[in-house]
């Protein structure tokens, strides 16, 4: 590994820990996502390669169409990083989380598609290919979900990773403050759906009550 790419894998092993960490590519060069750091660069191919071999999440605006980039410059909300995503409906100050929304030319049409998506879930996988998630994400999807909440999920199958301990006390502090964060356990993973963290498990021995 030389150098310059020990320094990208650095960078993405850290975008890998944090929440809402990915790589952005746009037609003047790349930016990694994570913390509160924004390393940019040029070399957009190879470090796509780099991120979607790691995991992280991708993506790439260089072949959309110059119209919708503009639209979404302006009008489209940012992407959480490390932080809440705000409650929808989204603005352009607004930061929104992994989640997707179908945007159609009238009611009817977006209502029709959600309800075939959920009648027919193989239906629904070839319509999200059709339209270029997998290329924008980086990811090959298992299906696609009701979340049971007015939402659609891109399950991409969950997976266990490793992830610092200290990632892991910040997304329960982020997540679940209520229940208290634990100052130490004996092993922990981080539950990732595709590239997308959404949950981490702990175990611990209690101490017995006397």
């Amino acid at each position: 590994m030389s150098k310059e790419e020990f320094g990208y894998a650095t960078y993405i092993e850290q975008a890998k820990q944090t929440i809402g960490g990915h790589l952005h590519i746009g037609r003047g060069g790349f930016t990694l996502h994570f913390g509160t750091s924004r390393p940019s660069g040029y070399d957009c191919d190879h470090v796509k390669s780099l991120c979607i071999t790691a995991g992280l999440p991708v993506i790439d605006g260089r072949e959309a169409p110059i119209e919708l980039v503009a639209k979404l410059g302006v009008s489209g909300p940012m992407i959480a990083v490390n932080r809440h995503p705000d409650p929808r409906p989204w603005h352009a100050l607004a930061y929104a989380g992994h989640e997707f929304m179908l945007q159609t030319c009238c009611e009817g049409l977006h209502e029709q598609i959600v309800r075939d998506m959920n009648d027919d879930p193989k239906w629904a996988r070839h319509f999200i290919r059709s339209i270029g998630i997998e290329e924008i994400c980086g990811q090959q999807s298992r299906r696609v979900a009701d979340d049971g909440c007015c939402g659609l999920v891109l399950d991409w199958q969950l997976r266990l990773m490793p992830m610092t301990a200290s990632s892991v006390k910040r997304f329960i502090g982020l997540h679940h403050a209520h229940c208290g964060i634990p100052v130490a356990w004996r092993f922990h993973n981080a539950v990732f759906n595709g590239a997308t963290l959404i949950g981490v498990a702990s175990s611990a021995t209690l101490s017995p009550r006397p």
